[in-house]
């Protein structure tokens, strides 16, 4: 899944039929990029919550509230991302053991995803690699 479907990725991997798992640019802190205005308001809309609201949904929403799979994971996330910023992901997967996050040095949140990229065939090849 790409960005807020690196999201749903990495979130619905906690399923047990799930065998392996490639967020792209994944969303993995909704506060953070709600609070920093790069989803223009889309998260808050997807919540139907205000950010900072009491209802604790936001909290019970974070992927790091849901747990993650035991099956392989492989993050991949440009560097140059201005839509979901690489920090987030580096921080979040910092404090999970067993994912491998793959860093594309210039490449921001959308070029990997081109086809005829050079960034598309270390996607292709981390998929042949590392779920085999």
């Amino acid at each position: 899944g790409h960005s807020a479907g690196g999201y749903l990725a990495i979130t619905g991997a906690t399923d047990d039929g799930v065998h392996a798992v490639l967020p792209l640019a994944p969303v993995s802190d909704l506060a953070g990029i709600a609070i920093g205005g790069w989803d223009e308001g889309e998260i808050e809309k997807w919540i139907g919550e205000p950010l900072g609201d009491n209802s604790g949904v936001w909290e019970e929403l974070q992927p790091d509230q849901i747990g993650l799979t035991h099956a392989p994971m492989v993050v991949i996330h440009g560097s140059d991302d201005r839509v979901v910023p690489v920090e987030q992901t580096r921080e979040f997967f910092a404090t999970h053991s067993g994912v491998k996050l793959v860093e594309l040095a210039e490449v921001g949140h959308y070029e990997f995803l081109d086809p005829e990229s050079g960034s598309t065939a270390t996607l292709i090849f981390e998929i042949q690699k590392s779920f085999q």
